[in-house]
């Protein structure tokens, strides 16, 4: 498996979906019923800076883990030259878009003992298991089959 730096696009799509996510719980499809992790809750822009940021440096430790030989003076820098550096801004996303930039991102971070170790990956991994459950029982075709 290769692994690489996601676009700030990517980060961005999650920290705002779950910003969202609490800014309008009635009209929002990305709160599943039992939305209470922590470190996911994003109530302003200054904790939507801080998540996305978070979300990165978790990137870049998941990378670090999968190239162990290389000599990184800035990850970021040599994974993708074109941006360096995270920047945070609002990017709005469909919900199964949402949900695909959040399975992208756990992805690229899953090396070494993150999954087992991080908290971060372990509350974004559960709550991605309970965003997809949430769209798939809002789907119409989920509603339509046969059950018993």
């Amino acid at each position: 498996m290769s692994a690489y730096i996601v676009e700030d696009k990517v980060i961005n799509q999650i920290v705002s979906g779950l910003q969202d996510a609490i800014k309008f719980p009635k009209h929002n499809i990305f709160v599943p019923d039992n939305l209470d992790h922590v470190l996911l809750r994003v109530n302003d822009d200054q904790e939507a800076k801080e998540l996305g940021l978070k979300l990165f440096e978790l990137n870049v430790r998941g990378i670090k883990n999968r190239y162990p030989d290389m000599e990184y003076k800035n990850p970021a820098e040599e994974f993708r030259p074109s941006n360096p550096g995270y920047q945070y801004r609002h990017e709005f996303s469909k919900p199964m878009q949402f949900l695909m930039s959040i399975r992208c991102l756990l992805y690229q971070c899953c090396e070494g003992n993150i999954p087992e170790t991080n908290k971060l990956y372990q509350q974004l991994e559960d709550y991605s298991k309970e965003l997809a459950l949430t769209l798939i029982f809002a789907m119409p075709e989920y509603s339509n089959c046969h059950w018993g």
